[in-house]
């Protein structure tokens, strides 16, 4: 019950476009997502390494850099043109950080 990505390339290994792939690939464990009517960001627990190592202060370090840089006047410019970055997710996610102003 694995999303396999038709950019991956299994034979290789390797993403098809991962010099252009998308913000979701590039931030992923964590996600934007709508949570109870507010842009969030997650975490998808799913992840073994985001099991294991969430509380880690790296981790937690990253999450204050992610949510710096969603939080920033540039990242809200591109996301007002595009409002479907923030999409709803399955349960299986932990929010980490609320995201206000979107």
């Amino acid at each position: 019950d694995h999303f396999i990505c038709s950019c991956f390339d299994a034979d290789r290994a390797k993403c098809k476009i991962y010099p252009f792939r998308p913000l979701d690939c590039q931030i992923y464990p964590f996600l934007l997502a709508r949570h109870e009517g507010q842009a969030v960001l997650a975490v998808d627990t799913r992840c073994p390494y985001i099991r294991e190592h969430l509380e880690d202060v790296l981790t937690r370090e990253y999450i204050v850099y992610l949510k710096k840089f969603l939080l920033s006047q540039a990242f809200k410019d591109i996301a007002a043109g595009e409002p479907q970055i923030f999409q709803e997710y399955p349960s299986d996610y932990d929010v980490v950080a609320v995201l206000p102003g979107f």
